[in-house]
């Protein structure tokens, strides 16, 4: 699953101590996302392609993030509530809104369409590579 341009520069910002704020994908800060756009991904995308009202997010499940040698997995659920959409694409940021944080990636594909009957779990997984 490809980062962002916006990711890249945080990581890098982080691995020598530069950045600004406490801007982390943990267990409090990361958020995983979820809307009905089909728009490909492009580096310098800053969120989901979705429509505000179409955008539906999830914090970390307990345990949530992990971390397995170069495998970060992060895990939310939607309830009945959330998410009653088509699923064209997901992402995860470290903000609650769809105007702050930084989007570590985004992956656009159909995952189905969730209705108000039904909870999902979604887990995503990143594999850091070299």
């Amino acid at each position: 699953m490809p980062i962002t341009q916006a990711a890249r520069n945080l990581i890098s910002q982080m691995v020598i101590g530069t950045h600004s704020t406490n801007a982390y994908y943990g267990s409090t800060g990361a958020i995983l996302w979820v809307s009905t756009s089909c728009t490909a991904h492009a580096g310098a995308q800053t969120h989901l392609q979705g429509l505000t009202l179409t955008c539906h997010n999830s914090t970390m499940e307990s345990g949530f993030p992990s971390i397995a040698t170069n495998v970060l997995q992060f895990k939310g659920i939607l309830s009945t509530a959330r998410g009653n959409i088509d699923w064209n694409e997901i992402g995860l940021t470290n903000a609650t809104s769809t105007t702050a944080g930084t989007m570590l990636f985004r992956l656009v594909s159909y995952f189905g369409t969730k209705t108000c009957t039904q909870t999902w779990a979604l887990t995503a997984c990143c594999t850091v590579t070299t």
